[in-house]
Formats: structure tokens, C-alpha cells, sequence
């Protein structure tokens, strides 16, 4: 039989329970080591047939070959021990993490690069090791928004510059999470109505006014979105446009808090398009949801949810009537219709 590839780092682990314990387990990971050492006459059958046992006579050549391997295994044993990390190959890659080298991190550090360092690899979700006091973990979204003619964004140290600035050349304006964390502010003309859209190409194509804030609250992600309405005045009106399904309607029931809550937008003629664009739901309506729908949108989800269809927003963004709507909405605060 072959030898084994000693450089696999599961042998260590083998043949220090050999050593400590005086017997092994079979499993697939050290099966071919465990044929190999028993070929060779260091171990042999214990009571159980999954059960290796530890020849005494052949103790020192295990024992010279665990050195051989892993040269500082009982510095390290004791170091697990000292520290509280557990014995075992995760427990020593926490252990030798630790001894790398670290530089003092800024007050603000990506998360995924937090956990890449003391973690099994960047989207491992739980470090091992917590950041100290000071320092906070970010998630660094960006947060996509048209603005509305005249609004102004102010920095910490004072600077304020019209968002039109960058949104004429660029056709948006992205705030990066980092600037919102650092104090940014609204300022400048506040808008007649704000609305959140769901998807991406809704949100870029939505023939809103020049009056009006849009902003892409992408899904589930409504945490930035929410900062932002935080920051312009109380009372504002404000819509939110997405897919009618149970998902979208879902995000619209979560969204808002006591102080701001926004409406549904579903233009009453949004009707017309069952016929031609309804979609088959995979799965069943959930029960009805509170605010799950406003006096105009109820007839349609009504059906939606009778007939297992659901209808996806950006099938209304070239219908001629969206733009008045639109403008409906800045004049009456009232549903398209």
C-alpha cells in the first residue's frame, strides 16, 4: 500500500488521538491513513469494526512522526488550552489567526473584510473574534436616488452642493453608507412627494416629476432608503411603488414607523394589464396582510390573490397614463388613476 500524503493537516489531528487516546474512529477523512498505519502494523482492530486501536509497542514511531508533522503540537495544545478555543483543527486556525500579524484598524472596517481575517473566509456571517470598543463593522450599501430639483446635500465640515451636480452627468446620484454614517444632511428645496421602487429598472425609467424624490430600495434592503426619509422633514408624502406579489407587498406592510408610514401607488388602470401580464405564482397568496394594499389597489390584489397571479412593476413604465399619475400625486396626494 502507498504511503499516505502526510501533508494532509486531518493526519495530525489521527494520529494525536492515537497518542492521547490510545484509539481512533474510522471515517472518511482518515480512512486511507488509518489502512496505511494499520498495513504497517502501528494500529490495530479495536472491539467495534469502525474502532482503530493504538499498538503500544509502536507508540514512539507514531509519536516520531506527529513531531515530524507538527513539530510544535504540544505548545500548541497548550496554548488552545490557555486561550479557551477548543482542540480541534478549527480551534488551532483560530489559535494561529490570532498570532498573525495586526495593524490597528480604522474606527470603521468592512465587514466581510473583519470576518476574512478572523473568520473561516469573508462570508462566514459570525467572526471569531469580536472588534474591539471603538470600531464598528459596516455593510457599505450605496443608495441610488433621483433627486428632485434643488436639493442640496450638506457635509459635516459644512460643504453643500446640489445633488444636481452630480445626478445631471451621472443621471443619478449614489451616496455611499460611509457618507450617511459621517453625518451627511438634506438641504436645498425639500420635495413635494418622495417614492421608494423596488426594482431597478422601475426606479431608473419612472417618469417622475422634477418635484419629486425617487429612491431604489432594493427588495428587503429598505435600511438606507429608511435613513434618508429620516432626514427630510416629517410629512412629507410618501409612496412606495412595487411588484404586486406577496414579496412586494410584504416590503410595502414593513415599511415606515409611527413618525412616517408611505402609501401604496397602484394606478386603478394598473387592471388592465391581468389579461396580458399577470404571472402564475408559484405557491399560494399568504393571508392578507395589513396595509397590504389602499382603497384603489384592493380590487386588483383582490383578484390577484383570487386568481394565484401576481403582476411585476416594470410592465406599467411605458403605459402613456403613468406620467399623469405621476403628477397626480404632487397635486391632490391622491392615487393615480
Amino acid at each position: 500500500m502507498s504511503a499516505p500524503d502526510w501533508s494532509c493537516p486531518d493526519h495530525q489531528w489521527t494520529l494525536l488521538a492515537l497518542l492521547q487516546q490510545g484509539e481512533v474512529t474510522r471515517n472518511k477523512g482518515n480512512a486511507a491513513l488509518l489502512d496505511w498505519l494499520q498495513g504497517a502494523g502501528w494500529i490495530g482492530q479495536g472491539p467495534k469494526r469502525e474502532l482503530l486501536r493504538l499498538v503500544l509497542a509502536r507508540r514512539a514511531e507514531i509519536a516520531a512522526r506527529l513531531d515530524a508533522l507538527w513539530p510544535q503540537w504540544r505548545a500548541d495544545l497548550a496554548a488552545l488550552e490557555r486561550e479557551g478555543l477548543p482542540c480541534d483543527p478549527a480551534g488551532l486556525r483560530r489559535l494561529r489567526r490570532r498570532r498573525l500579524p495586526l495593524r490597528r484598524p480604522p474606527a470603521r472596517i468592512h465587514r466581510k473584510t473583519w470576518t476574512a481575517r478572523f473568520g473561516a473566509h469573508s462570508k462566514a456571517g459570525v467572526p471569531d473574534e469580536h472588534p474591539p470598543e471603538g470600531i464598528a463593522l459596516t455593510d457599505d450599501d450605496l443608495l441610488r436616488l433621483r433627486p428632485n430639483q434643488g436639493l442640496a446635500l450638506r457635509l459635516r465640515d459644512g460643504t453643500q452642493a446640489e445633488c444636481a451636480h452630480w445626478a445631471l452627468p451621472l443621471g443619478e446620484l449614489v451616496i455611499p453608507e460611509r457618507a450617511l454614517e459621517r453625518g451627511l444632511v438634506l438641504a436645498g428645496t425639500r420635495p413635494r412627494w418622495i417614492m421608494t421602487v423596488e426594482n431597478l429598472g422601475a426606479y431608473l425609467d419612472l417618469p417622475a416629476p422634477e418635484d419629486a424624490l425617487v429612491i431604489h430600495q432594493p427588495g428587503w434592503n429598505t435600511r438606507l432608503a429608511a435613513r434618508l426619509i429620516a432626514l427630510l422633514p416629517a410629512g412629507l408624502p410618501w409612496w412606495h411603488f412595487g411588484d404586486l406579489d406577496p414579496k412586494g407587498l410584504a416590503i410595502f406592510a414593513s415599511l415606515g414607523d409611527a413618525a412616517a408610514k408611505p402609501r401604496h401607488f397602484v394606478p386603478a388602470w394598473w387592471r388592465d394589464y391581468l389579461e396580458t401580464h399577470a404571472l402564475a405564482l408559484t405557491g399560494d397568496w399568504p393571508q392578507a396582510q395589513d396595509r397590504s394594499a389602499d382603497a384603489q389597489g384592493s380590487e386588483l390584489i383582490q383578484r390577484l390573490r383570487a386568481m394565484g397571479l401576481w403582476l411585476e412593476q416594470e410592465a406599467i413604465l411605458l403605459d402613456p397614463r403613468l406620467i399623469e399619475a405621476l403628477a397626480c400625486l404632487s397635486l391632490d396626494r391622491q392615487q393615480g388613476s
